[in-house]
């Protein structure tokens, strides 16, 4: 005895029922100014998760959210629920609807990424960075969203600005933080079916756009949100990310240029990725030591010394054991001509002292 699979338009039809059901609950609560029935309607946000679970677990293809009615549906339901909420402000408190705002805008956010993971995943090889990049396109960009001055002139964010940019959107800035830097150690850049080019592939284009995101987001965030970082201790992390993606960018270079295969004993014991790092690290020294100079900020002239130091000690403890290797010599040469420039345009920020006035 064959069993019967579940209809393709099942989902479609739960959404169907729910925003349905939902409707015609509010328009009795109003005609009747029943308070109770109004209440009820904050199921629509459980009822829409139950039904996107459900789509995800059951026995048919991979949940994709704009199939079957569902580019239709799901839009509908989103109108609808932040109609809804708005209805709801006058029989619900603020603490109730500021959850269903928080789990809404979870919920939403899920589906339009499933939904981008699956597209940009067709666009190439089951092994490239497309479907890595489609994980993160809606969240990145939700960022953007909450921290537009349009928006933030507009309802909900005028009543709920505190629970979308610091309740709802902090997971979704620590996701998006853990996946750069996991994505930098783990994926080599495969951008199949074009090819690899530094900075304008589909991988290292979305761990730059993410580091914008962030940083929008954190100088929108509320001072009395408790993962607002201070400005210094915000600038030193975005650093430390900055060069460990460029640092990526250049170990995927020698990756796909250089044929080094793409692991870590292998690029340890590459001679040209040891050169290639060396350039790359004493060079963003020089230039944030220059910056320090310009800006007279010991500080920051401090970390670009402390970086052009590791490369140094790096030298001479990795470099120096290719004996006469051609990029033992690039390398040497190459900081020596860094170390240089320092010394002429880079000396150390004259300490600031404070004058009396008379």
């Amino acid at each position: 005895m064959e069993t019967r699979s579940i209809p393709e338009f099942f989902t479609a039809t739960l959404v169907t029922i729910v925003i349905t059901t939902s409707l015609l609950v509010i328009i009795i609560a109003r005609w009747r100014n029943w308070q109770q029935l109004g209440l009820a309607s904050l199921f629509t946000v459980p009822a829409l998760i139950l039904t996107g679970l459900l789509a995800v677990v059951g026995p048919t293809a991979p949940f994709l959210p704009s199939a079957y009615l569902g580019w239709l549906l799901w839009p509908a339901a989103l109108i609808w629920h932040l109609r809804l909420l708005h209805i709801q402000g006058a029989w619900s408190s603020q603490g109730q609807r500021h959850i269903m705002h928080v789990l809404g805008f979870w919920f939403f956010l899920l589906l339009a990424a499933r939904e981008g993971q699956v597209r940009l995943g067709l666009l190439g090889d089951p092994s490239s960075s497309w479907a890595l990049l489609g994980w993160i396109l809606a969240p990145a960009f939700s960022l953007w969203l909450m921290t537009s001055s349009f928006l933030a002139k507009r309802w909900p964010l005028t009543e709920f600005r505190h629970s979308y940019l610091a309740t709802a959107c902090t997971p979704v800035a620590l996701y998006l933080f853990g996946w750069c830097f996991l994505s930098n150690i783990v994926s080599a850049g495969n951008a199949s079916p074009l090819p690899y080019l530094p900075l304008f592939n589909p991988l290292e284009l979305a761990q730059w756009m993410i580091l914008g995101a962030l940083l929008l987001w954190w100088r929108a965030l509320p001072d009395k949100a408790d993962l607002k970082l201070s400005s210094q201790s915000a600038h030193a992390l975005g650093s430390l990310m900055a060069l460990a993606l460029l640092t990526g960018m250049v170990l995927r270079s020698c990756h796909h240029f250089a044929g080094v295969a793409w692991n870590g004993s292998a690029l340890f014991d590459s001679r040209l990725t040891q050169a290639a790092l060396s350039i790359t690290w004493g060079f963003l020294g020089v230039l944030t030591m220059v910056f320090g100079n310009r800006r007279a900020s010991r500080n920051v002239w401090a970390a670009g010394a402390i970086l052009l130091g590791i490369v140094v000690v790096k030298l001479f403890a990795l470099e120096l054991a290719d004996h006469g290797g051609l990029y033992r010599i690039v390398s040497f040469i190459g900081v020596g001509m860094l170390l240089l420039a320092v010394g002429y345009f880079a000396p150390v920020p004259v300490k600031s002292s404070s004058v009396p006035t008379q």
